[in-house]
């Protein structure tokens, strides 16, 4: 997601989808002052956007840590692939995260910030989100875009996504089903609780830990939840660009561990207190860009090719 509908200096003529290379195809100018130039919604080219877009979102976060941080913004960034069926007004996608970037947590005297790192295997767990979005025209270059908010929920299952994570409370927690790791997440049928994510029979999201103070822990178990809403200008068949209008990221810490070693009660609150409310910064907005690729592009291709995808 680019920043703040600046990053698009498309053609806005008319382009057959697909057509060209898409490592060209990324705005590098205004959206809004490229299509009111060319005047494009009253004189110029059509659009398709049935496809499949690589995504990339460029997020400008606020951390508050009430007692260690306050109003600290930092970057994140975050990788989907979507496909797209696209049908007069409307806009059905599935969305496939390849990349969810946790912002780092810098802490007042502490060297290196606090890191939170989602493996591979949790990404790869992920089914499709399933969007909508609604354009202001059917076909014309140039037009508005506006995606509905989109949750994306891990290593729990809620009864809707606005409900809140589930979280430890006197050392305990709602896991699905019998135990305390709960059952997989893409099969439960209980709600509002915490699920294993990834299979790897712990609970919630695996993630992997370093810099947390005066503790040692290499790995938490987490839920997540990262909610989004944007929208932007449909520049043509190839690109999409706009801003997010909102966002917030949280997350509940289940439990965690040191070489296999599960923490402490003690230990699994302390890591908990290093959860910061992550929303939206006020000062530097949000973007994102789409751009047309093969209907084959992988995540491992996405993240490979992102420096051609998204150039600078």
């Amino acid at each position: 997601m680019s920043m703040g509908l600046l990053l698009v200096a498309m053609s806005c003529g008319e382009t057959e989808p697909g057509s060209g290379d898409s490592s060209t195809q990324t705005p590098t100018a205004s959206a809004e002052q490229n299509c009111e130039e060319d005047s494009v919604l009253s004189e110029g080219g059509t659009f398709d956007l049935n496809g499949k877009f690589a995504t990339k979102g460029m997020l400008s976060v606020n951390l508050d840590l009430i007692g260690f941080l306050t109003a600290e913004t930092v970057m994140s960034d975050m990788f989907l692939l979507m496909d797209v069926v696209h049908n007069g007004t409307t806009l059905e996608v599935t969305a496939q995260p390849c990349s969810i970037g946790i912002p780092p947590i810098p802490l007042p005297g502490q060297e290196y910030p606090v890191i939170f790192e989602l493996p591979d295997s949790v990404l790869e767990s992920i089914e499709g989100v399933e969007i909508s979005a609604q354009l202001d025209s059917a076909n014309q270059n140039c037009t508005g875009i506006d995606f509905e908010a989109t949750s994306i929920v891990l290593g729990a299952n809620l009864s809707s996504t606005s409900d809140p994570l589930p979280r430890v409370e006197e050392g305990e927690f709602n896991s699905c089903g019998d135990g305390d790791v709960g059952e997989l997440c893409s099969t439960t049928t209980a709600i509002d609780c915490v699920c294993d994510q990834e299979g790897d029979s712990l609970p919630g999201v695996t993630v992997g830990v370093s810099n947390i103070p005066l503790v040692s822990i290499d790995q938490a178990y987490v839920s997540l939840k990262t909610t989004l809403d944007f929208s932007g200008i449909v520049h043509n068949s190839d690109a999409i660009s706009g801003e997010v209008t909102s966002l917030a990221l949280e997350q509940s810490v289940l439990g965690c561990s040191d070489n296999g070693t599960l923490c402490a009660p003690g230990i699994v609150a302390a890591a908990a207190a290093l959860n910061p409310a992550i929303t939206q910064s006020p000062e530097t907005k949000s973007l994102f860009n789409m751009v047309r690729v093969d209907t084959s592009m992988t995540c491992v291709q996405l993240l490979t090719e992102q420096g051609s995808l998204f150039p600078q």
